[in-house]
């Protein structure tokens, strides 16, 4: 029986649909972000770990949602320092509670922080196949695609941070959404308001949302 955890009570919630906890790179745990998050007013939060899809039920009250989700990064390697690497980061975030089949992640191959601890709690379809995370604008375009058709509100995160230009973020199609702020990379000394980007890409044609 579906459980409906946040009733239409207010105009709107506040929401965030990017965020990492100890299990990638986050410095906090879920517990702690949640405690935060609500004090802070907020009654939705997304988990999006790197690399992993792992749901946290346990966390949802009458007064919080915590979304399912992942991210995954589209790495161009070309130094050993990865300040200096080009890439593409996108968000999933599942539509429905019982959605855990990642629709573009990999058994295996690097991952972000911590993340390679719980690669076993993944759970694929029998004939699903890893997901090629090589750089490009196929794969881009072919993860936003796939996202889509599998369940997912898939984002767009941070192109400037990315070191994306308009070359390439102007061929990317099927886009559901532009995260067009960071606060964290922002507070890091990187500039991603990413207000210019967004207005390029509807110039192009997207209809595109924003978070």
């Amino acid at each position: 029986m579906k459980k409906v955890l946040l009733t239409n009570t207010k105009p709107y919630f506040k929401a965030n649909l990017h965020c990492h906890t100890t299990i990638s790179d986050g410095r906090v745990s879920k517990e702690t972000i949640k405690e935060h998050y609500k004090k802070n007013g907020y009654s939705v939060v997304a988990f999006t770990d790197h690399d992993v899809l792992v749901p946290h039920p346990e966390l949802n009250d009458e007064n919080f949602l915590a979304l399912n989700g992942y991210e995954i990064q589209l790495d161009k390697w070309e130094s050993d320092d990865y300040a200096d690497t080009k890439t593409c980061h996108i968000c999933f975030i599942a539509l429905e509670e019982d959605n855990r089949y990642p629709a573009c992640l990999r058994r295996t191959g690097y991952k972000v922080g911590n993340a390679d601890n719980y690669t076993h709690l993944l759970e694929f379809q029998d004939d699903q196949e890893d997901f090629d995370v090589s750089y490009g604008l196929k794969q881009a375009n072919l993860a936003f695609k796939t996202g889509r058709e599998h369940g997912y509100f898939v984002t767009y995160n941070h192109p400037t941070w990315s070191k994306q230009s308009y070359p390439e973020y102007s061929q990317l199609k099927v886009l559901w959404a532009l995260e067009i702020r960071n606060t964290h990379n922002c507070l890091m000394g990187y500039d991603d308001n990413n207000a210019k980007v967004y207005e390029d890409l509807l110039m192009v044609g997207n209809r595109l949302s924003v978070v």
